[in-house]
């Protein structure tokens, strides 16, 4: 977002850095109080309550402004993991992991640690004729000239032929997630 845009426009970062600016001035204002027309023409009252709360419209994306004043998204919201309450963001995993010349596509979720409430878990497909072990990717990870400091570093990795995608190719995390959910769900065997 430049700044020139959003003049005259209060907006900033809730304390978990999530970008949000006052509702009103973005969208044409609905009959109801607080209520969006284009959040309410998809039919979502749930969501747009949610969205918009105290005159705020909260947009899930975590956000951090850069010193000349424009914003940087950094991820989402629901997609940060949290480590013995440290705030991993998906992006910058998949930022490091993608610069690993024997991977194709990455993504990275949190699962449930019983020990640090959430751990870094990574989807890793290999380009065609490379090989590389769980072992050595995250050894790779943790060397201090990928920037990854411990509690980002994947303690799981997933090699798969394919990660779920959408039409435009960008990684489907909830799918993986919602993965996740089934295998900790069902009954071991």
């Amino acid at each position: 977002l430049q700044p020139h845009a959003l003049r005259g426009l209060e907006r900033g970062l809730t304390g978990s850095g999530e970008h949000h600016h006052v509702a009103p001035p973005v969208f044409r204002t609905a009959p109801a109080p607080d209520q969006s027309a284009f959040l309410q023409a998809v039919e979502l009252p749930e969501e747009t309550a949610l969205a918009i709360r105290n005159g705020w419209f909260h947009t899930g994306d975590v956000a951090v402004m850069e010193p000349d004043g424009f914003f940087r998204i950094v991820d989402r919201l629901k997609d940060m993991v949290l480590v013995s309450g440290f705030n991993v963001y998906p992006n910058e995993v998949e930022e490091v992991l993608y610069h690993h010349p024997a991977i194709s596509k990455a993504a990275v979720i949190g699962v449930p640690d019983e020990r640090t409430g959430e751990r870094v878990k990574a989807f890793v497909v290999l380009r065609e004729g490379a090989s590389l072990t769980a072992e050595e990717l995250i050894a790779w990870c943790k060397d201090p000239a990928q920037g990854l400091t411990g509690y980002r570093v994947p303690r799981e990795i997933e090699f798969r032929d394919s990660l779920p995608e959408t039409q435009v190719g960008k990684v489907l995390r909830r799918v993986l997630q919602e993965e996740e959910r089934h295998k900790a769900a069902a009954p071991a065997s």
